[in-house]
């Protein structure tokens, strides 16, 4: 007992000292940058700009995303950038960080009720799965990848892992065979696919969020659903094939898999609140994709496009407070936020929106500047080169840093670039890079679920997910590039 305290003291210790030298990097260089003679063309104020913008995206990586959002928000309000108290006003005030908040605890609701389980219980007793390894697993990987579209990657983990513990041992599969890693790899692979599913919820918002705004250009909602699922399951076909073709696991012992492995422990009848905020979930789904496939003359239609995703969010909090089951809200809104309220992701969101702003515009020079630096490297190339170069970027550094930061980072320099590229629809374009940023397949810095990934030694070897996790980036790569790229043009022109 004494030795186990004596290792978490040091682990705790060790952890602390990473924390403290990481923010000190990200402080000094948000202080220090400044003090610099002005590079030209940025300008005395967008030194500031540019060194807050850059701590912030650093910090995100290495600390947390709640006291670098602050911190950077309050040093923009003292550059000369704008006052503090429009700095506060337009970043907390915005449509988008209303959105977040009320959306990240409208979906933490669904999974706070316990209606995550049955949504994993319904593909797992899909009868077509039985005697059928492969097949199995296929569906066992989409069970985790619509798991994290509808709600967040942790449910699907949570969920997921230990059921694969567990038919694994059943069936007598030892954790050195193949198939163990493979499929505990799997989870996790069709789980961080799904995280843009929707550009709606989470990381995603901030991203799509801080590119609208950037940009002054709009996001079709049907066009990011369908190029997300197409690519994303296009990626899990490869993945079966490399499983298939490349890794052939043994899978004798999978053939005796069958539906009723996953009834021996039925889970109740849902209850009313259950199956409400089932409903509701995919209710606001609808309404959010509605304006891009009705017609426009319908009443409804022109509603739900004047109020938008915020309205429509908001419409759906109130009915689901005002409904009770059992003399309780079918949404605790209270007791939801204290539980799974992520505030890491709602001040990420805030900063990012107005720091991207910030660097974008033109009384800090940074676009003029971005343009003087990169066009050796980006500017006059081939079409394909140009997209190839800024996905490498982003499917590289999203391994070491945070995703949606690694995205926002690149607003400005596509915004710069823009004149130079007119036949590149600047949303497809950028659409590819909000995509391919949640990649995050091979460090436990690429993400908090892939950290999660890492810290299961119990499950998978560093040597498994790196030899399962590379090849997915190249062939991830490729296919955004000559694939992907293509299909976002037509899908957001």
């Amino acid at each position: 007992m004494l030795g186990t305290k004596v290792v978490c003291e040091k682990k705790n210790l060790k952890s602390n000292r990473s924390m403290y030298i990481h923010s000190a990097i990200g402080i000094g260089f948000m202080l220090g940058f400044p003090l610099l003679n002005p590079i030209e063309p940025i300008t005395p104020v967008g030194m500031h700009i540019f060194a807050i913008f850059i701590g912030m995206v650093y910090l995100w990586s290495t600390v947390n995303g709640i006291w670098p959002s602050i911190l950077g928000l309050l040093l923009i309000g003292v550059s000369g950038f704008a006052p503090l108290k429009s700095v506060a006003l337009e970043a907390f005030g915005s449509d988008i960080s209303v959105v977040i908040m009320l959306a990240l605890v409208f979906f933490a609701g669904v999974e706070y009720a316990g209606c995550t389980e049955y949504l994993a219980r319904w593909f797992l007793t899909r009868k077509i799965i039985n005697g059928k390894p492969y097949v199995f697993l296929f569906v066992f990987f989409l069970a985790s990848y619509f798991l994290s579209g509808l709600t967040e990657p942790i449910a699907s983990l949570l969920i997921l892992w230990p059921i694969t513990v567990e038919f694994m041992n059943e069936l007598g599969i030892d954790r050195k065979e193949k198939v163990f890693p493979i499929t505990v790899f799997g989870v996790y692979f069709a789980a961080t696919l799904a995280q843009p599913m929707f550009p709606f919820k989470g990381a995603a918002l901030a991203i799509v969020g801080t590119f609208q705004k950037a940009s002054g250009l709009t996001v079709n909602t049907l066009s990011f659903v369908l190029f997300n699922i197409i690519l994303s399951l296009t990626m899990i076909i490869i993945f079966m094939l490399l499983l298939k073709f490349v890794y052939k696991p043994d899978m004798s012992k999978l053939k005796n898999i069958s539906v009723e492995q996953f009834q021996k422990s039925p889970l109740p009848p849902m209850n009313l609140q259950q199956k409400i905020l089932l409903l509701s979930l995919f209710a606001f789904i609808i309404l959010l994709l509605a304006p891009s496939f009705l017609p426009k003359t319908w009443v409804i239609v022109a509603l739900l496009k004047n109020i938008g995703t915020l309205g429509v969010t908001m419409f759906c909090v109130v009915v689901l407070m005002v409904l009770h089951v059992d003399g309780k809200p079918v949404l605790p809104f209270k007791a939801v936020a204290a539980k799974s309220f992520s505030w890491d992701v709602y001040f990420l969101v805030v900063a990012a929106l107005y720091g991207a702003n910030a660097v974008s515009n033109d009384v800090t020079g940074i676009k003029a500047w971005l343009i003087q630096v990169l066009q050796p490297l980006l500017g006059d190339k081939p079409i394909l080169v140009f997209v190839g170069l800024l996905l490498i970027f982003s499917i590289i550094t999203t391994n070491f840093a945070n995703n949606a930061g690694m995205a926002i980072i690149l607003i400005p320099v596509i915004m710069a670039f823009a004149k130079q590229y007119p036949s590149i629809g600047l949303v497809g374009l950028y659409m590819c890079i909000t995509m391919i940023v949640f990649f995050a397949l091979i460090t436990p810095a690429a993400s908090p679920y892939c950290g999660m990934m890492h810290a299961r030694r119990d499950l998978i070897d560093v040597k498994d997910i790196l030899k399962m996790g590379v090849p997915l980036l190249i062939i991830g790569l490729i296919l955004y590039v000559l694939v992907g790229f293509p299909l976002a043009q037509i899908l957001f022109s």
